[in-house]
């Protein structure tokens, strides 16, 4: 994750700004976030206009990029809005990604894989699964678990399989016997 440079504000502010000086993340926690991205667009059309703002960080020249809301950006654009409701908040690349990640996990809008290669990227960034714990509000052993899932991914070679295996299923799978891992993966 190279830090983008940013524009630090003040205090987080209210603001109405095109759409089209929105950028998407940089880094998309979600591999599909336009499910059910359909009916969003008709909520919006029906609402004229989006009814929560959306979080975004202001970048340079007067563009901002998306930390929270990915899914109502899309939407809003879907739907032909020029313009949307925001809240700006200067953050860098880190804070930006675990308010996105926080975010997403609260809502249940990812899979505990998609959640897992998150944390990974925490981790890779140099933050330790006890600070990702305490600043989610997850205990370090969810961080764990979650990690631990990558163990099982020279087991299984199917496409999206591991976004449809849950973290108590890995748990599951790793705490066998490798016999009987063997026999529960085949």
């Amino acid at each position: 994750m190279d830090m983008m440079e940013v524009e630090k504000t003040e205090k987080p502010h209210f603001d109405v700004v095109p759409v089209s000086a929105i950028i998407e993340p940089t880094y998309p926690l979600r591999t599909t976030p336009e499910e059910g991205l359909d009916e969003l667009v008709q909520s919006i059309k029906a609402s004229d206009g989006i009814l929560e703002p959306i979080l975004v960080r202001p970048i340079h020249d007067g563009r901002y990029e998306v930390v929270a809301g990915h899914r109502r950006l899309l939407a809003a654009k879907k739907a032909g809005l020029a313009e949307i409701p925001v809240i700006i908040k200067g953050s860098n690349d880190v804070e930006a990604f675990m308010v996105a990640l926080t975010e997403n996990v609260q809502r249940k809008q990812m899979s505990d894989f998609e959640v897992a290669r998150a944390l990974k990227l925490l981790v890779d960034k140099g933050l330790t699964p006890y600070e990702i714990a305490r600043k989610m509000g997850k205990s370090p052993r969810w961080v764990h678990y979650h990690l631990r899932m990558f163990e099982l991914q020279k087991f299984f070679h199917e496409p999206g399989f591991m976004e449809k295996l849950t973290e108590k299923h890995a748990r599951v799978i790793l705490s066998a016997s490798e016999e009987a891992r063997k026999q529960l993966i085949t």
